[in-house]
C-alpha cells in the first residue's frame, strides 16, 4: 500500500459527539454526508477517506490519562490542577470533567466517520474501486472496534456475564445520524458489537479481493494488519472472562515471531526515543509537519536560563515510590524508563516554582523522538503504538492462569521477565500477575481496566522520599494524594456520562453512572 499520508482531504462529516446542540458549527467547508446519494464519486475519494480512518485512529490511539487515577504517579505543586479532579477522586471528578469530555467526545467524533465509511463502501457498488472501498471498511470496522473498547472500558462496569445484558456501557451509533439521541447499550450489546466488528473486518481483509491492498503484519507497522484484528480480540476477550481463549490468542501472535521483546534496556528505549524496534504489532504515522502522539505531561521540558544546561523540566506528575520500588535494580525499565534530575551532565533540572531540583526521578518513558520536534529536542513527541507485545505476554499469562493452566501461564510470565532483565517468579499468583501488569503497562491506559477486572483498588501511592522532602508533590490533603485509598468498588471506576451529552440528548438523563449527578 502507498504511503498515502502526505495530504489529508476533509470528506467526512464532523461532530463533537454523539450529537450536535447546533448543526450549524460543521466547517463551511465540510462535506456532509448524504446517505440517499453515493458518497464515493472518484478514487480519490476512497483514497481519502483511507486517510481519515487513519488521522482519526491516531488522534484518540494512546490514552493514558486514567494512570494518573492511580498509584503509579503523584501529582506535582503548581501545576495548575491539571488532571486534578481524576487524581484526587473526589467529589470534584465530576460529569463536568474536561477529561471525560475529551475522551468521549474525540471517540464519538472518530465514530462518526468510521461510520461514514462503512456505510458508504456499499454505495460504491458497480464501481471500479467496490472492492477498495470494501477494504477502507474493514479498516473502519477495525477503528470503531477499538473506540467502542476503549469508551466501554472508561465508562461501563467490567464485565459480568451473569449482568452483563442489563449493565449499562455507552450509546451504541452504527449509522451516520446526527438526529438521533440513543440510549445506553448494554455492556453485552457493545462487547458484541465489537466482536461482530471485528470478525467482518477479517473476512473482508482475508477475501482474495482484498490481496492487493492487505499488508502484511511486520513490527511497527503503520496500517491495521489481520494482528491488529487478533490483538483487539485477545483484549476483548480477556475483559469477557474468556480466559483461554485470550491466551490462546495472544500466544497465536507471540509464536508467528514477526514481533520481539527488546534485547537490552538501550533497544528498549529506542521504542519511543527513536521510534524503531521489535515490540508494535502497529505504529500510528508520525512526522515532524503532520503530528504525534504527546507525553509532555511527564516532563514539560523548557528554556530555561536559569538552568546550566539551558533547560529545564516541568512535569505535572512525576513516577510514585510505589512504582519505583515494584522494579528491581536490574530490570530494563526501571533503566530505560525513569531518569533522575541534574545528575549528569546534560541531564536537565526540575524546576517548580522558581525553585530548581535535582536527583529525583522522572518517568521517561516517552521522553520522546527529537526528529518529531520542530526544536529538536526531546520534547515528549512520539509516534503512538496503541498494540505492544508485552501486553499479549500478560494476556497470555493472567489467560491461563484463569483457565488454571499454570504451567503455561508461569512459562509466559517468566518470558517476560526474564526479557525484560528482572528475575523471573518461581510460581505464578494473583499478586505477582497483577505486578508485572503494574510494571510493564504504567503510562499506557491500561490499569483502569485492569483494577476493575480484577476487582481490586489500591492503598496508598507513596511519593519519592526527597520530592516529599522538597515539597514538590500536592498533598493539600494527604488523603486524596499520598494517601489516597481506592476501595474496589469505588463509583469512579466507571467515569461519568459528559454532561453536555445529557444536555444534548435527554435519553441518557436516567443513565448516569452511580455516584455522579446529571448535572
Amino acid at each position: 500500500m502507498k504511503n498515502i499520508f502526505g495530504k489529508i482531504i476533509c470528506t467526512l462529516a464532523l461532530s463533537l459527539a454523539l450529537s450536535s446542540c447546533d448543526l450549524d458549527l460543521f466547517p463551511e467547508a465540510t462535506q456532509v454526508y448524504d446517505p440517499e446519494k453515493p458518497y464515493y464519486t472518484q478514487l480519490k475519494d476512497v483514497e481519502s477517506t483511507q486517510t481519515s480512518i487513519y488521522i482519526y485512529f491516531r488522534s484518540v490511539s494512546g490514552t493514558y490519562a486514567s494512570d494518573f487515577m492511580f498509584d503509579a504517579f503523584n501529582l506535582v505543586n503548581g501545576t495548575g490542577n491539571n488532571y486534578g479532579d481524576i487524581h484526587r477522586c473526589d467529589e470534584t471528578f465530576t460529569s463536568s470533567s474536561s477529561t471525560a469530555e475529551s475522551l468521549w467526545a474525540a471517540h464519538y467524533s472518530a465514530i462518526k466517520n468510521y461510520n461514514i465509511a462503512i456505510e458508504a463502501a456499499e454505495n460504491a457498488e458497480n464501481e471500479s474501486f467496490y472492492n477498495y472501498a470494501q477494504f477502507v471498511k474493514a479498516e473502519a470496522l477495525i477503528a470503531r472496534a477499538y473506540s467502542y473498547l476503549t469508551l466501554a472500558r472508561h465508562f461501563g462496569p467490567a464485565y459480568d456475564s451473569d449482568t452483563a445484558y442489563e449493565d449499562y456501557c455507552v450509546p451504541l451509533v452504527l449509522k451516520y445520524d446526527q438526529k438521533e439521541r440513543p440510549h445506553r447499550a448494554s455492556m453485552e450489546e457493545v462487547y458484541s458489537q465489537i466482536a461482530e466488528d471485528l470478525s467482518l473486518a477479517r473476512e473482508i481483509m482475508m477475501a482474495p479481493e482484498s490481496k492487493k491492498w492487505l499488508n502484511s503484519p511486520v513490527a511497527m507497522s503503520n496500517y491495521f494488519t489481520t494482528d491488529v484484528i487478533s490483538f483487539l480480540e485477545a483484549r476483548m476477550l480477556l475483559d469477557t472472562q474468556e480466559y483461554k481463549a485470550a491466551a490462546d490468542t495472544a500466544v497465536a501472535i507471540i509464536k508467528r515471531k514477526t514481533y520481539s521483546l527488546s534485547s537490552s534496556a538501550e533497544k528498549l528505549k529506542e521504542i519511543n526515543s527513536s521510534d524503531t524496534g521489535t515490540e508494535a504489532i502497529m505504529q500510528c504515522y508520525a512526522s515532524k509537519s503532520e503530528g504525534s502522539k504527546s507525553y509532555g505531561v511527564f516532563l514539560g521540558l523548557e528554556k530555561d536560563g536559569d538552568s546550566e544546561t539551558g533547560f529545564s523540566y516541568k512535569p505535572y506528575f512525576l513516577p510514585s515510590q510505589k512504582l519505583m520500588d515494584s522494579y528491581s535494580s536490574s530490570d530494563y525499565r526501571r533503566v530505560s524508563w525513569f531518569e533522575q534530575s541534574g545528575t549528569t551532565s546534560g541531564t536537565h533540572p526540575i524546576k517548580n516554582e522558581g525553585s530548581m531540583y535535582s536527583n529525583i526521578f522522572l518517568f521517561t518513558k516517552y521522553k520522546g523522538n527529537a526528529a518529531l520536534s520542530a526544536s529538536g529536542l526531546e520534547e515528549g513527541l512520539v509516534a503512538s503504538k496503541p498494540f505492544l507485545i508485552g501486553e499479549l505476554y500478560l494476556i497470555a499469562a493472567e489467560g491461563y492462569y484463569k483457565s488454571n493452566q499454570n504451567s503455561l501461564a508461569l512459562y509466559y510470565l517468566a518470558e517476560l521477565q526474564k526479557a525484560r532483565g528482572a528475575v523471573p517468579v518461581s510460581e505464578i499468583t494473583d499478586a505477582n500477575l497483577q505486578l508485572e501488569w503494574f510494571k510493564e503497562t504504567v503510562g499506557e491506559g491500561l490499569r483502569l481496566s485492569c483494577l476493575k477486572r480484577w476487582n481490586k483498588g489500591f492503598n496508598g501511592r507513596d511519593g519519592q522520599e526527597r520530592a516529599v522532602e522538597k515539597s514538590l508533590l500536592l498533598n493539600a490533603v494527604p488523603k486524596l494524594y499520598l494517601n489516597k485509598v481506592m476501595e474496589a468498588d469505588d463509583y469512579h471506576l466507571c467515569w461519568p456520562i459528559p454532561y453536555y451529552e445529557i444536555q444534548c440528548n435527554s435519553n441518557l438523563e436516567k443513565e448516569q453512572n452511580f455516584g455522579y449527578s446529571a448535572e
